[in-house]
Parts: C-alpha cells; structure tokens; sequence
C-alpha cells in the first residue's frame, strides 16, 4: 500500500516534460511543490515513485538498482506520448538514476540536486563501506540501520513536512554502491545539457561531490548553481524559489535552442 500523499502525480501541460524523480527512501511528496510550481509555468509534469518508497522499508531490502533505473525509464516512455522535448529533474538518489538513465534514454536536458558522487551519503552510513560485500548476507540478520536526524534543514518546518523513512533498509546499501560505480562509467559519455545544484550547507552530500561531478562529466553544456541557505533537501527549503527560477530559465532555454535546430 502507497503512504498517503506519498503518490506519484501528473499535470498535464504543453510539449515539454518535466519528469521528478525523488531520494533515497523519500517519496514524490519532496518534489510536489516543484511540480506545481513548474506546471504553472506550462510544462507538463510528472513526479514517478521509485521502486520499493512510499510504502514500507522492508520492501527496499528486496530492491535492485536496475528497479529504480526501470522506474525513470517507465515515467520516460509515458511523457514521450504527449511531449515532444523532456527534461528530466533527480533529487539526491534521483539524481544518479537521471545521469545513468542519461546514457541511454535520450531525453533533452537534465537538472540534479544535492546528488551525490560518491557512494553512501551521510557519515554514519559511510561507515559501513568497508562492509559492503557483507551487507547482503548481514541483512537476513540486520534489517534496518536508523537514518540520521535531519540536521541541515534551514527550515524546521520544511523537516517536519518532508515524508521519508526513518530508517536505511540494510540490503539496500550494496544496490547504492553498484549504482554509482554505474554511473562514474556514464558521465564521461554524457553530452546532454545539465544543471547541477547544490547547497553549501548540505551535510548529508557535501558541497565537493558536486565538484567531482562536473569534473567527471563529458559535455561542455554544463551549468552549476551554489545556493546558501539551505540543506540537503532544496526542493523543501527557502531558496526554492531561486532554484526553481534557475530551473525555468534553464529549460526555456533548451525548448529554444531545439526549436531553432528544428527550424534550421
């Protein structure tokens, strides 16, 4: 069963798609507002729910990174039947699902926030790497490893409304780290145009990983947006606006630069 108001979400717009593609163990509910937001500005969007989130966390400890992969591909191909351009917008874990589906999906812009380079966000659970090859067979033991608080949020009112579990599924963890070594392969490949944001304050992915991204990344269509006054989870926090303002301004100017290739 799907937590209530952690449902995916559509709004029909016009011929650019937008599709929202949320954290590691959140749910759409994160990218809501961004949504609304970006279909008052005319696009159509539309907020897909990762496999094994929104629900319970044991459903992320019979999880394969493939499934969330299949996820974005799944919200590609239902916006590819009323759009004629898309970009697609990750979150954190949204963000390394985006760059990989990048490599083969073929959609015209990516926007990723707070997304992470490395493999496992936040100290206490990077603690763990070392373990990784025995986090599989530890997991039909362990289950569960508690998240960290939230304690980069600017606004304590912005933490108290984000829904998300409460807990790491342990099984999970090894299906991250295959993820990324997934897409360090991809990015050199990617040509695609692409805006990263990042917040400076950002405690669960320091303010580096974005660095090491454009670092890694093959294109030259690439833009960055350092924000200050927020955390981890920008799309909640009071620069929103700023960053949504950049994410508009960022869009309209691919739906222009393949309007006038069309026309040539």
């Amino acid at each position: 069963m799907i937590t209530r108001k952690g449902e995916p979400f559509f709004f029909p717009g016009n011929g650019v798609g937008c599709l929202l593609v949320h954290g590691f163990v959140s749910t759409p509910q994160e990218m809501r507002w961004l949504g609304s937001q970006l279909s008052a500005s005319g696009y159509t969007v539309l907020g897909i729910r990762l496999f094994g989130h929104a629900s319970h966390p044991s459903d992320l400890n019979r999880v394969r990174w493939e499934d969330w992969l299949a996820s974005l591909e799944d919200g590609v191909h239902l916006l590819r039947h009323r759009c004629d351009r898309i970009v697609v917008i990750g979150h954190s874990l949204g963000g390394v699902i985006a760059f990989i589906g990048a490599g083969y999906l073929n959609f015209d812009g990516l926007i990723t926030t707070s997304t992470p380079f490395h493999t496992l966000p936040y100290r206490r659970i990077r603690r763990l790497e070392g373990l990784l090859p025995l986090l599989r067979p530890l997991s039909i033991f362990i289950r569960t490893v508690p998240k960290p608080p939230p304690l980069d949020y600017v606004d304590p009112q912005a933490a108290k409304q984000h829904l998300t579990y409460s807990v790491f599924p342990l099984r999970a963890l090894p299906e991250i780290a295959e993820m990324f070594e997934e897409m360090r392969q991809v990015l050199p490949q990617l040509s695609l145009p692409t805006l990263l944001i990042h917040s400076l304050k950002d405690r669960g992915v320091p303010i580096s990983n974005v660095d090491e991204l454009s670092e890694h990344f093959g294109g030259s269509e690439l833009e960055i947006l350092k924000v200050e006054n927020s955390g981890h989870v920008i799309v909640l926090e009071p620069e929103r606006e700023r960053v949504l303002a950049a994410m508009v301004a960022f869009i309209s100017k691919i739906n222009t630069n393949k309007a006038r290739q069309v026309q040539i």
